[in-house]
């Protein structure tokens, strides 16, 4: 009888793991949409595909601020 209960307790414990597995798959037939497109480069540079082009900072303690950042992440 012990053997029973197990295997539907397993059963049933697998079910559970499968159930939340796919909680978040939603199928609603639509297809999704494209991806956006590239940035385009400005006159004068190539854009490479796929490259992303940031928006340079002008004041100069967030400049500090950021290579200070990527310096200490760059030790690491």
């Amino acid at each position: 009888m012990k053997r029973f209960v197990r295997s539907i307790m397993a059963v049933v414990v697998t079910a559970v793991f499968t159930a939340s597995a796919f909680g978040g798959d939603i199928h609603i037939g639509k297809t999704p949409p494209p991806p956006n497109p590239p940035p385009a480069a400005a006159p004068g540079e190539i854009g490479l595909p796929g490259e992303i082009q940031l928006p340079r900072s002008t004041d100069p303690v967030i400049e500090v601020a950021l290579n200070l950042l990527q310096n200490l992440l760059s030790a690491f």
